[in-house]
């Protein structure tokens, strides 16, 4: 997986950032507008299996749209006691943003507060 660069908001640029100080929104810690092709939706245990995947364009833009206009608290991040799924955004050039997402708090790593209908959409793509 190649680095997701980030603009130069915060004035610094970085790569898959974990914490930016100044972060605000999801786009502040993700550069992935007009960019993903579809979301996988990768087990718990490796990280790597998908277990469900959203590939209708429609959807894919909604769902992204909501995770880069989500709050960011990162000073109330998701404890390891909850366990995560990861969310795989595949990109048009071929790299991956892969963030672990906490069902029970709707929290997308690293301190995006998505609301209900981003962890609906993913609980439903999930295969049973």
């Amino acid at each position: 997986m190649l680095p997701v660069w980030l603009g130069t908001k915060c004035g610094h640029r970085a790569s898959r950032a974990k914490s930016v100080i100044c972060a605000r929104l999801g786009s502040d810690l993700l550069d992935i507008a007009g960019k993903v092709t579809y979301i996988g939706i990768n087990s718990y245990q490796d990280g790597r299996t998908e277990i469900g995947k959203i590939s209708s364009l429609a959807q894919v833009q909604r769902l992204v749209a909501l995770v880069l206009a989500a709050p960011v608290d990162q000073q109330h991040v998701a404890t390891e006691t909850t366990t995560p799924i990861f969310v795989d955004f595949h990109l048009r050039d071929g790299t991956q943003a892969l963030r672990a997402f906490y069902a029970a708090t709707g929290e997308l790593d690293f301190g995006i507060q998505t609301p209900p209908a981003f962890g609906q959409a993913i609980a439903l793509a999930q295969h049973p």
